[in-house]
């Protein structure tokens, strides 16, 4: 992982992005990282505890919202704790509204040289421009959305 090497979206100032991940022991989630690629951005946050497949994003919890006043990295803790049992798929979502953004979702790519060890094949992300289809990034975009799920067992 490197982190913020470009952004992703639909010509628009909103996007969905989603992250998959396999819980290792039954844990608690708690907080999502992401970053804000531009000046007061709203985001919301969700969570969908029993992934199965794309149209499971549509099951999901919403966990905590706001807003950001400067571009960067943050981690938000949930407004509520959200239990995953050992070998559980689950998904973490991200609505990002960004002013006068285009592709307002960072992402991370082998773009260089710099970047060129990185493996973007581990994961399994998903965007939706409205939240409510959703495209794998990295059948579309060859690339990983920028989105990190904690636990209690960071």
């Amino acid at each position: 992982m490197c982190g913020w090497v470009g952004q992703l979206g639909h010509n628009k100032e909103s996007i969905f992005g989603a992250n998959v991940f396999t819980a290792e022991s039954d844990e608690v989630l708690k907080a999502i990282s992401f970053y804000a690629t531009g000046k007061d951005t709203e985001y919301e946050l969700f969570v969908v505890p029993a992934f199965t497949d794309m149209e499971s994003l549509n099951q999901r919890i919403p966990v905590a919202s706001g807003k950001l006043s400067n571009a960067g990295y943050y981690t938000i803790d949930f407004n509520q704790e959200i239990t995953i049992n050992a070998g559980e798929k689950y998904a973490v979502i991200v609505h990002i509204i960004t002013p006068d953004a285009i592709h307002p979702l960072a992402i991370e790519y082998v773009a260089d040289k710099a970047t060129a060890s990185v493996v973007t094949t581990d994961g399994e992300g998903y965007i939706s421009f409205a939240g409510n289809q959703f495209v794998n990034v990295k059948e579309k975009q060859d690339c990983n959305i920028c989105i990190k799920a904690f636990t209690n067992n960071r």
